[in-house]
């Protein structure tokens, strides 16, 4: 199932590889490198629209004030925009940084993306080990 997951963003980050730039990139190291993969099962409390915007508009002020820049109005105004109740978000953790995608949890539209060169300090709950887009682990 969770080799399932990952094929499914990224056969949907080859769809929409044209319309966000940094998509390319990550396909380039999912295929060719170790990498930890990480998103939301289902649905849930933590997965509702207005917490996502609300934690991402957290994260944008204090990423500012560390004069990160890597969330921008655009991904905020793109999240709020959604007609989706719920955002899936997935995270790519690789050794050039860290990619974040936001998606429905059907996995048929991109609602946005963004990379930061800052690593997490550890993986999210639930993250699962990749090599060359193989898995290699269950999840910590």
């Amino acid at each position: 199932m969770i080799q399932e997951r990952f094929d499914e963003m990224i056969a949907l980050l080859r769809s929409y590889e044209e319309s966000f730039p940094l998509v390319y990139e990550l396909l380039n190291i999912c295929n060719s490198s170790v990498l930890i993969f990480s998103y939301f099962q289902k649905p849930s409390a933590s997965s509702q629209k207005q917490r996502v915007v609300e934690s991402f508009e957290i994260r944008s002020i204090k990423r500012r004030l560390e004069n990160d820049q890597s969330i921008t109005a655009a991904l905020l105004d793109q999240l709020r925009q959604t007609d989706h109740d719920h955002i899936c978000v997935s995270i790519f953790q690789t050794g050039r940084g860290v990619f974040t995608i936001f998606t429905d949890f059907e996995r048929t539209e991109i609602i946005g993306a963004i990379y930061s060169n800052v690593e997490l300090k550890e993986p999210p709950l639930y993250s699962h080990l990749f090599l060359n887009g193989r898995l290699l682990s269950r999840e910590r």
